[in-house]
């Protein structure tokens, strides 16, 4: 299943549809929990930070949701939720205990959030950086959990604090009143993308936006974020980033059931990323999704059109993982 950072923030509480049994699961079961699911009375799917996927999960089968690497064969360069006419084409249970992680998604009728209200809910103040709050959050629940936060910097142009835990992890994180596009060059390049022209055409949220990057306590990489907010020019439209590299990871394969979506399709950019591009009345979604990257991307007000041209003026580029440094 995907694992959205978003999801691990300190001010979201997931939702899940469990399935108890923890060897092979058969569609048929997957549906069964699915449906009991979604006619509920009452039933609220999870809540994110930027609700760039207000999704549905319908399987968690292993504590962690992240798939060891050694337990997977790459066989495709994109992971992406597979779009299917019905249940009966999930694939049948394996032996394999890696192929038994499966997840079935879709929206939420719920209108999307205000601009005001989701600026509210993105922006960090100045005095919360400083006074080291909020540093709850990583690249898989393995990474989700810090002891405290010392200020390296207060600059707002770019400020900076170490955040750290007992077993001597650490996380650097960063943070700009300004244009996210400073942020960028704090990461390792594993994942790039240029903001240029979202900087032309959008207007970029001050203190929405975060950037870290996590190793073990011997400096070995484990992973880096990005996080960041613009609006459209009328004031009600946004478009969130939500990008994400995780070298202790696998991303786990779900499903989207045909109808789930009023739009559901792929999308391949100029240079070759494959995206899945999901609508639902005034929410609209694109995710791009590789064995150790995750890119997703949620717009609220916005067409399926805008997005397509985000994503083409990203200029994307993913690096595969040899090594860590």
């Amino acid at each position: 299943m995907k694992l959205k950072i978003s999801d691990m923030m300190d001010n979201a509480t997931p939702t899940t549809v469990e399935i108890n049994e923890t060897k092979n699961i058969s569609t048929d079961r997957i549906k069964e929990r699915t449906m009991e699911m979604l006619h509920s009375e009452g039933q609220q799917t999870r809540p994110t930070k930027r609700f760039s996927r207000v999704g549905i999960v319908a399987a968690i089968i292993a504590a962690s949701l992240c798939v060891s690497a050694s337990a997977i064969a790459v066989s495709h360069q994109f992971h992406n939720e597979i779009l299917i006419s019905d249940f009966s084409e999930i694939p049948k249970e394996s032996n394999n205990a890696s192929d038994s992680a499966v997840g079935i998604s879709g929206p939420n009728d719920s209108a999307p959030h205000s601009l005001e209200n989701i600026i509210k809910e993105s922006q960090i103040t100045a005095e919360e950086w400083d006074n080291g709050e909020r540093i709850g959050g990583g690249t898989s629940f393995a990474y989700a959990t810090w002891d405290a936060a010392s200020l390296v910097s207060n600059n707002p142009a770019l400020r900076t604090r170490l955040v750290t835990r007992a077993d001597g992890a650490e996380k650097m994180e960063y943070m700009t009143e300004n244009d996210p596009s400073i942020l960028l060059s704090e990461l390792t390049g594993k994942i790039k993308f240029d903001l240029t022209w979202m900087s032309k055409n959008y207007i970029s949220v001050p203190c929405a936006n975060i950037a870290y990057v996590i190793r073990e306590s011997d400096g070995t990489f484990v992973g880096e974020y990005f996080d960041a907010l613009y609006s459209a020019s009328d004031d009600k439209g946004y478009m969130s980033f939500d990008i994400s590299y995780d070298v202790t990871c696998h991303t786990g394969q779900s499903y989207i059931v045909d109808g789930a979506y009023e739009k559901a399709y792929y999308y391949t950019t100029a240079n070759g990323y494959k995206f899945l591009i999901t609508a639902n009345k005034d929410s609209v979604w694109a995710e791009c999704y590789t064995d150790y990257a995750n890119i997703n991307l949620y717009g609220a007000y916005l067409t399926t059109d805008d997005v397509e041209e985000i994503v083409e003026q990203l200029d994307l580029s993913i690096s595969e993982y040899t090594e860590a440094k």
